[in-house]
């Protein structure tokens, strides 16, 4: 954490100060650098403002006031923990590709999730966009979205439970996004949502329908693309960051290449490259956004793109040698 001095504050004024969720935030937001760093911010009066001062404002927030109320929280990166490319956009929080997510942990008597659907809800049954609800890794929910609106009830009871919640998109970019909005809690607490904790490493997966984990989960090869068939928890990229305890990001569209998509004519097929569109958050409009690279860098980047390419290859040695030229500018970006 980036350690800043700020002017002397007698430490028994801080311990007296009560603090909100914004107030939290907005310390995390100065710690990143984004947001001016005030006084006000050193909470344990040692002159300076950095990690410890988070930390003892998050637990003066997470103090339980004994009074349990119904509240709602929205779900952003102050609450909770973005997992691969995800945007948002007019108060909703979007799981754009295969995979993406958010995860944070719950506080409570009861709470409730409320999800969003884009253009996609009009799709044909098989064809909307999937997702799942996981509650302390147990998978609660598995569906496709079908509504703009829809609450799902993450648990309930009489007694207090801190509960990890996690959000995913199991199909992909190309099929509509995911949307997250809020969470309700019946609970005493000020601050009942927090994000869970970054892994060590963050590895990005850049691919076709292999990596959307198309087709996983049909009844044999010849059944046609559904997204009801895509669970990108059954994907090599999930299994791999899983196995190594990593964070992980996909950046995956089916039947698309370096230079050409899947071509069933042997002509070049230049609508379903990757390359043009990796550095927006996803190639529709509606996620045509630039991504940032910044926030969250990845320490390894695996690609995965060629199996469409080879339908317009085939052996002639020209198109092989356009191949490998552009997958080399790729690699460099």
């Amino acid at each position: 954490a980036v350690v800043t001095a700020v002017s002397a504050v007698s430490t028994s004024a801080f311990a007296a100060m009560k603090y909100s969720a914004n107030d939290l935030i907005g310390l995390a937001h100065s710690l990143h650098g984004e947001a001016a760093i005030t006084a006000e911010q050193d909470v344990n009066g040692d002159k300076v403002v950095d990690v410890f001062d988070l930390i003892e404002m998050r637990k003066a927030v997470a103090q339980p006031s004994g009074e349990y109320t119904s509240s709602t929280f929205p779900i952003n990166e102050g609450t909770a923990r973005y997992v691969g490319r995800n945007l948002e956009s007019g108060g909703v929080t979007w799981l754009v590709h295969s995979g993406s997510a958010v995860e944070f942990t719950v506080t409570g008597r009861s709470a409730e999730i409320e999800l969003a659907g884009d253009s996609s809800t009009s799709n044909g049954a098989d064809y909307r966009s999937r997702y799942a609800v996981l509650v302390d890794g147990k998978v609660i929910v598995d569906d496709t979205m079908g509504e703009k609106s829809k609450k799902i009830e993450l648990f309930s009871g009489s007694t207090t439970r801190t509960a990890t919640v996690k959000v995913i998109h199991l199909s992909e970019a190309n099929n509509g996004a995911i949307g997250v909005k809020n969470v309700t809690v019946d609970t005493d607490s000020q601050m009942p949502i927090a994000p869970t904790a970054d892994k060590k490493y963050r590895i990005e997966f850049i691919g076709d329908s292999i990596t959307c984990a198309y087709g996983v989960e049909v009844k044999d090869q010849y059944e046609n693309f559904k997204t009801t068939t895509e669970n990108f928890m059954k994907s090599y990229a999930y299994l791999v960051a899983e196995k190594l305890d990593a964070d992980y990001s996909a950046v995956s569209y089916s039947g698309h290449g370096i230079i050409s998509g899947y071509t069933s004519d042997g002509k070049k097929n230049v609508d379903s490259l990757v390359p043009p569109y990796y550095e927006y958050v996803a190639k529709s409009d509606e996620y045509k956004k630039a991504w940032d690279f910044t926030k969250k860098p990845n320490d390894i980047v695996v690609i995965n793109l060629g199996t469409n390419d080879s339908s317009y290859c085939g052996q002639d040695e020209e198109k092989m040698t356009e191949y490998r030229t552009e997958y080399a500018k790729f690699l460099e970006t």
